[in-house]
């Protein structure tokens, strides 16, 4: 008996445009009347996944940001979450920056979905050793 279905949303559920066929939805919509769900699985950010989703009248539970959030958009309920905590957080992005790299941050806000650094590229690194 098969209980998950599991669909990625970019290149599979929907094209470019964001726009699933209507034979995508029927797809998706069958599963569900046997019992069985269906879960979106995605790279992209809970806000814009749910609001994409909602456009075309679905609601489904989704493993998002490249597996760090599991939400039940059905009924808003977080099943999962693999966040880092303030210090790792803190020194991972120490790391990234002694090597003249900045990162770009999901965070976990109901206002705010990324936060981007003003260089969100590698930055010049300039050698300690060099010679004036």
């Amino acid at each position: 008996m098969i209980r998950l279905l599991t669909t990625d949303l970019d290149g599979t559920l929907w094209g470019p445009d964001f726009v699933p066929p209507p034979e995508h939805i029927a797809a998706v919509d069958e599963p569900a009347r046997q019992d069985v769900i269906v879960l979106a699985a995605t790279s992209r950010r809970p806000r814009l996944t749910k609001q994409r989703l909602a456009d075309h009248g679905l609601a489904l539970p989704a493993v998002l940001i490249d597996g760090a959030v599991g939400i039940d958009f059905r009924t808003g309920e977080r099943f999962h979450e693999a966040f880092f905590g303030p210090e790792a957080a803190r020194d991972t992005l120490a790391a990234f920056q002694a090597y003249g790299l900045d990162s770009c941050l999901y965070v976990d806000d109901r206002e705010i979905d990324i936060a981007v650094s003003r260089v969100p590229r590698r930055a010049q690194h300039t050698s300690r050793n060099s010679v004036d």
